[in-house]
């Protein structure tokens, strides 16, 4: 008779073993977090501070340095292990923020949350890139003009996550916090293409040779078929909600459908020569509007 299939035959024991080793990690970091949330409630800061500061005390420079197993992540290969949890989490704080928004805020707020959105990040590009570039020029030797515009680059983007959690912390409402968040979701629609463009100019400057589709075709295909996706799967999320009318069937679906979008966002597939991809805050905050 044919055995089954196991799983500890599939991975092997070492993977079993990793495998346990970072559940634990897991648990350490949920529970410190949720700990030193009490101590930050006391000082009066926002709980998100607590989960960042557990962070760098469970990460591999603090207690993951001792090398004790379970005792925090010892090497960045067991933290990018858990990428898959983390993407996840994001879909699902993208989906929250994407939930909150309503046509008639999007009416009144939509041209003053693209100008705050656009001006905020293309000035703090602009402003890192300068600084960055007149320290290449003071001290050459510590940092390159293709790096200095990648790091104005990535100075534009913003935590949605941190800034939702600080929301829902303290229960604030209003047209400010309404502002934020659209604020928040196109900034990410911003930082991307900031992104993609300087990561262009810099490749070209390190390279020699610049590449059209990379600076300016590729980065608005990525936000036009994200949009599209995350348009596309709020659709049937609300399509197939309509056959379930009970509270708890309906959060399921919601989750599957979030799950479901997460995995679709990391597909990249090449069409006539141009690399196509998707943006996971963007796919999931547009599935949840």
């Amino acid at each position: 008779m044919r055995q089954p299939l196991q799983t500890k035959h599939f991975i092997g024991k070492e993977g079993i073993k990793y495998m346990e080793i970072y559940l634990i990690c897991l648990a350490a970091a949920l529970v410190g977090g949720l700990m030193l949330s009490r101590v930050t409630k006391l000082l009066n800061l926002p709980a998100v501070t607590a989960y960042l500061v557990a962070g760098l005390i469970l990460g591999p420079y603090c207690l993951g340095a001792l090398n004790l197993p379970g005792l925090g992540f010892n090497n960045f290969e067991q933290v990018e292990s858990l990428s898959i949890i983390t993407q996840t989490a994001l879909g699902f704080i993208a989906f929250t923020i994407g939930n909150e928004f309503r046509l008639s805020q999007l009416k009144a707020m939509g041209s003053s949350a693209v100008i705050i959105g656009v001006l905020q990040a293309v000035i703090t590009t602009l402003v890192v890139d300068v600084v960055l570039i007149g320290l290449h020029f003071l001290m050459p030797e510590v940092i390159s003009v293709p790096c200095a515009i990648t790091l104005g680059a990535i100075a534009s983007a913003t935590a949605p996550a941190a800034t939702l959690m600080v929301v829902r912390q303290y229960k604030a409402d209003g047209p400010l916090t309404r502002l934020l968040m659209l604020v928040v979701a196109i900034d990410d629609a911003v930082g991307l293409l900031l992104f993609s463009v300087s990561f262009g100019i810099a490749t070209a400057l390190a390279n020699g040779q610049v590449s059209i589709l990379a600076v300016a075709v590729e980065p608005i295909v990525e936000v036009v078929l994200s949009l599209g996706l995350g348009a596309l799967m709020g659709w049937l999320l609300h399509f197939t909600e309509q056959f379930f009318h009970s509270r708890s069937k309906r959060m399921s679906l919601s989750v599957g459908f979030v799950l479901l979008t997460v995995g679709l966002s990391t597909l990249h597939f090449e069409v006539a020569g141009i690399h196509c991809g998707f943006s996971l805050l963007l796919v999931c905050m547009m599935t949840g509007t």
